[in-house]
């Protein structure tokens, strides 16, 4: 199992020219956190990628929020993960809540944007989640194991050299995002020990994935997430979106180490 933590932001449609320069200009902080093991990363809007790896410091990597499960041709509006990879994206987001539920996007897709991710050497950030409804009616470990099983069955044959090449996981229980509202440190645990169970009982006991939590994280809250050993870092949303609320973030994973 590796000490490695993760802080990952994902601006989602925020943080436009104004927004990206104030950050930018705060990030004086993060040059103190600096270590092998901790990945610090920004997910922006796609147009901005280029602009905020020029204004980044290297030790701080960028991603995209989404990719396209082509790799090109005639899909106006999609791009391509050569793409990000061509403006030094370094990870991807696939699977979030918010793509399955207001895109529609099934578990066939997400395959294929693994795959593309995996052809361009991007980390591949999985996410899984339950709803409200299915937390309530206590079959959310039934959902989020349907959710990875489904991909895995369709990437077939390659599904554990690709997910033991560059991949994580986040566990996201939609009711939890932009709502205020964080599931316990302990059903966090939980849920993240059930799913190394899933991988281990796979592919053995040695097979490991990081796996981070999302869901309304704070500096308030990412100590006592980080501190469970099932949890690797944090997803996170409006934590991010300021350069102060994210340095804080980091300096917590930072004192782990």
């Amino acid at each position: 199992m590796t000490k490695q933590k993760f802080i990952l932001g994902n601006w989602k449609m925020n943080n436009q020219l104004a927004e990206i320069e104030e950050f930018t200009a705060h990030l004086t902080n993060l040059s103190q956190v600096q270590h092998p093991d901790l990945y610090l990363g920004i997910a922006p809007m796609s147009p901005y990628l280029s602009l905020v790896r020029q204004k980044f410091p290297p030790f701080l990597h960028v991603g995209a929020q989404n990719i396209s499960t082509q790799k090109k041709g005639a899909f106006t509006g999609e791009i391509p993960a050569s793409t990000v990879s061509e403006l030094k994206g370094e990870f991807v987001l696939v699977g979030h809540s918010e793509r399955r539920s207001y895109f529609h996007e099934t578990s066939s897709e997400l395959a294929e944007k693994i795959r593309r991710a995996f052809e361009e050497r991007l980390l591949t950030v999985f996410c899984v989640g339950e709803t409200l409804k299915e937390r309530e009616e206590k079959s959310h470990f039934d959902c989020v194991k349907k959710q990875m099983n489904e991909v895995i069955e369709l990437l077939g044959d390659d599904a554990q050299k690709i997910l033991s090449a560059s991949f994580i996981m986040a566990y996201e229980p939609v009711w939890a995002i932009g709502t205020g509202k964080v599931a316990s440190a302990k059903d966090a645990e939980e849920m993240h020990a059930f799913i190394s169970s899933l991988l281990k009982e796979k592919w053995g006991n040695e097979f490991f994935l990081p796996i981070l939590y999302g869901g309304s994280v704070t500096a308030q809250n990412i100590n006592e997430l980080l501190a469970m050993p099932n949890i690797s870092g944090a997803l996170v949303g409006g934590a991010s979106l300021k350069s102060d609320s994210f340095s804080l973030l980091a300096q917590a994973a930072f004192k782990f180490f």
